[in-house]
């Protein structure tokens, strides 16, 4: 359970910094 939530977090981090990038 608790590598689950570490798991969602590393995706969510992710996520955000793809997010964050400007993709051209």
């Amino acid at each position: 359970m608790f590598v689950d939530i570490l798991c969602g977090v590393a995706i969510s981090l992710f996520c955000n910094l793809l997010n964050f990038i400007p993709w051209f």
